[in-house]
């Protein structure tokens, strides 16, 4: 069986029933999936693979080598509901309980870290707080599309050789803070230069699924335009969002998303 749904586990279900191993489940501990939709539909359903959302394990029996567990239902703040516990045999325990940005050279640069992401905090030249060190992709934060990887990659790159060129401010200007509001886990880039011009792209998660959401901006605690319209929002999946620039340009911003008929 499998603890939690996260991209690497569904693989992981897909590819251990191709080789013969009968996977009884996938086990999450949130009401909704982990993983991207394409996952669940070509490695569970595809396979016939159960997934159980709401549900964990709460003891994992066996000596030498496992030989079941005990899987419960958990409420509404994620837990275990003692009534709800039953025995499950199997003889192989997946856990796949997400990735965490490994950093141990930024930290030993002392750059700033977010406590939310775990990785360094950027702008949008995706330059962190020490001038001239830049940080990029799964080290700033763990993505879930390899598109948006290469995307901040790019930009990385683009930016530190245009830092070495000299055409790069080296001293930054004041920056401004892009803050996560309602249902928002966070947003990057956390800081924006208020000399930038032109559009940027920011990347989110929710922290809750949510249907007809509006990605908004927030400005002095009102709102201040609809940045994107999703028909479902999920956590799983990363949001993107184009912002002009110049809306960060005196103050800091709050990035919130609401229901479409919640705007104002």
């Amino acid at each position: 069986m499998i603890l939690r749904s996260g991209d690497i586990g569904l693989i992981m279900a897909r590819r251990m029933t191709i080789e013969g191993i009968e996977v009884v489940g996938v086990y999450e501990i949130m009401k909704t999936p982990n993983g991207l939709i394409r996952n669940i539909e070509q490695c569970l359903n595809d396979y016939n693979i159960p997934l159980h959302l709401s549900t964990t394990v709460v003891k994992i029996h066996g000596d030498k080598r496992i030989e079941g567990v005990t899987i419960a239902n958990v409420d509404g703040q994620n837990k275990p509901i003692k009534e709800s516990e039953q025995f499950l045999e199997c003889d192989l325990l997946v856990l796949s309980v997400g990735l965490i940005p490994e950093n141990e050279l930024t930290r030993n640069t002392q750059i700033l870290i977010s406590p939310i992401t775990n990785g360094p905090i950027v702008d949008e030249n995706m330059m962190t707080d020490k001038p001239g060190i830049f940080a990029a992709g799964n080290v700033v934060a763990v993505f879930d599309l390899v598109d948006y990887v290469a995307a901040t990659g790019e930009i990385a790159g683009r930016c530190a050789a245009i830092f070495i060129k000299n055409e790069l401010t080296r001293i930054p200007s004041r920056k401004v803070s892009v803050n996560a509001g309602n249902n928002v886990s966070f947003v990057l880039p956390q800081k924006i230069n208020t000399d930038a011009t032109g559009t940027l792209d920011l990347f989110l998660r929710v922290q809750t699924e949510m249907k007809d959401a509006a990605v908004m901006i927030i400005v002095n605690g009102a709102p201040a335009k609809r940045l994107k319209k999703e028909r479902v929002i999920l956590p799983s999946a990363m949001v993107c969002v184009t912002l002009n620039r110049e809306h960060a340009l005196d103050k800091d911003v709050t990035i919130e998303v609401r229901g479409v008929n919640n705007e104002t």
